[in-house]
């Protein structure tokens, strides 16, 4: 997925950002950190009254995440980290309370002359 894309975790497609719809689930956001320096950070997308959720687990790989108990995946605490990370894996819960691990293998930031920056990240996921 790039900075000019979505992508619906569901059927596993990914579309421009321009013709996103209620079906995509998250884009990447070309966000900078306090500093000013390039910290794409994944945007869930939710419709409507509906709601979206992604909780970074940490360094701990897709098939450790998926052995998680309940508990686990619940935060003690609600931090806002807009940085996405790779080699982390995120819990994900989408507005249709479909439930992923997305494992971050690369990311990947080239910045142009201008100061802005495009971002491409791979990734894995599997569906809880």
């Amino acid at each position: 997925i790039t900075t000019s894309s979505a992508f619906d975790l569901e059927t596993g497609t990914e579309t421009d950002l321009s013709n996103a719809t209620n079906d995509d689930d998250f884009c990447l956001e070309p966000w900078n950190d306090n500093d000013g320096n390039p910290a794409p950070g994944i945007q869930m997308l939710a419709w409507g009254d509906n709601a979206a959720f992604i909780f970074d687990l940490g360094k701990i790989s897709i098939t450790d995440a998926a052995d998680l108990s309940e508990d686990d995946l619940i935060p003690d605490t609600i931090k806002w980290d807009y940085n996405f990370k790779k080699e982390h894996t995120y819990y994900i819960i989408t507005t249709e309370a479909n439930e992923y691990f997305l494992y971050a293998k690369t990311l990947t930031i080239d910045e142009d002359a201008a100061g802005g920056f495009d971002a491409t990240l791979e990734f894995d996921y599997i569906e809880k």
